[in-house]
């Protein structure tokens, strides 16, 4: 028997419609029809409140439904997928940036011709306009609407910028590496979250 199945048939033997059902978990009635149907499947949250629901535990509620946890697992993949293409999309937008601030400000080890310059605007402006829909798309999976706090990458920019005026200022020779350490520091910043979970 599917979760679809169990879900139905559970449902029935607690003589709740699923309308009732519905007003209790805060969905709509829609929604527990893909789920009975298996449209789609609920989340880990709702299946917690349907085994109380229905008295069940929730390994009778999921056992033995491997496309359900097939479809849990291309989910959390597509997850982890979105948040890397965020971040390394984040991570380009800041490399482009301040390779431009660079080049602008004449810091040795920073020159390019017009062209490479107009190519990098242009990569650039690409990626920014990508990374809200790469966003919408991330929380989407996650299943959140609350936007991320771009304080901390705003600063971490601002950060690595002042850091071009001070190495242009003093006219450092060795800018590039310094630029490079400051922009790996950036990357292991936004990738950290993926580094504390393995």
């Amino acid at each position: 028997m599917t979760i679809g199945q169990r879900l139905a048939t559970a449902r029935q033997h607690s003589e709740l419609t699923q309308n009732d059902v519905a007003a209790v978990l805060h969905v709509t009635r829609q929604t527990i029809s893909s789920w009975e149907t298996e449209r789609t499947y609920p989340d880990i949250t709702s299946l917690v409140a349907l085994a109380e629901l229905y008295h069940l535990s929730l390994d009778n509620l999921i056992r033995e439904d491997k496309d359900m946890i097939k479809a849990w697992q291309d989910k959390e993949a597509a997850l982890r997928d979105a948040g890397i293409m965020f971040r390394v999309s984040l991570l380009l937008d800041v490399g482009f940036i301040l390779f431009l601030v660079a080049e602008q400000l004449a810091v040795p080890g920073f020159s390019t011709s017009h062209g490479l310059s107009l190519l990098l605007v242009l990569m650039t402006v690409t990626n920014v306009l990508s990374l809200p829909r790469v966003g919408r798309y991330y929380r989407a999976l996650r299943g959140t609407t609350k936007k991320r706090n771009l304080w901390a990458p705003t600063l971490l920019v601002l950060g690595l910028v002042g850091l071009i005026g001070v190495l242009k200022w003093t006219a450092c020779p060795y800018s590039p590496v310094i630029i490079a350490a400051g922009y790996a520091g950036a990357m292991v910043l936004l990738f950290w979250p993926y580094f504390k979970r393995r």
